[in-house]
């Protein structure tokens, strides 16, 4: 929250990334107590891990599902595209470069390759089944085996 609601959105780079109405229910949301914060990692249920990762953001994280495949990282932010993790590639927007290197070394500790998900890589749509016929592009299995 701080990332998004503070200092931060002062500069241009991280403010661009954002709509206000967005923050604004944010915020709305913990005014109405619907919101928890984490100091670390976490269990939030069997079975799903919320893992504090950083560096593209302050408080960046990651979810750790586990599935019938087994543990599948849910990157998000964290990691957008499988560069990333694949040869320690930084996106052009960080808050903490050596604490994004560091998250992709422990994300890649986490799971294998197969059971990462980048938040923004048109590959995992590709890679993954559909849910349903008709929600092509839009619900995929990640509990299936991706078809690479």
């Amino acid at each position: 929250m701080i990332h998004v609601s503070g200092r931060d959105m002062t500069h241009i780079p991280f403010r661009v990334a954002y709509h206000a109405e967005d923050v604004k229910a944010l915020i709305d949301l913990v005014f109405t107590d619907r919101v928890v914060f984490h100091n670390g990692d976490v269990e939030l249920a069997p079975g799903i891990e919320f893992l504090l990762i950083g560096g593209h953001a302050r408080g960046q994280a990651i979810l750790r599902v586990h599935t019938a495949r087994g543990w599948v990282i849910l990157a998000s932010d964290a990691v957008h595209l499988f560069e990333e993790v694949d040869q320690e590639r930084p996106f052009a927007i960080f808050y903490d470069l050596p604490g994004m290197l560091e998250g992709y070394r422990r994300v890649k500790r986490l799971a294998p390759r197969d059971l990462i998900v980048p938040g923004h890589d048109q590959r995992v749509t590709l890679a993954y089944p559909v849910a349903a016929a008709d929600l092509e592009g839009q619900v995929i299995r990640l509990d299936k085996k991706p078809r690479w």
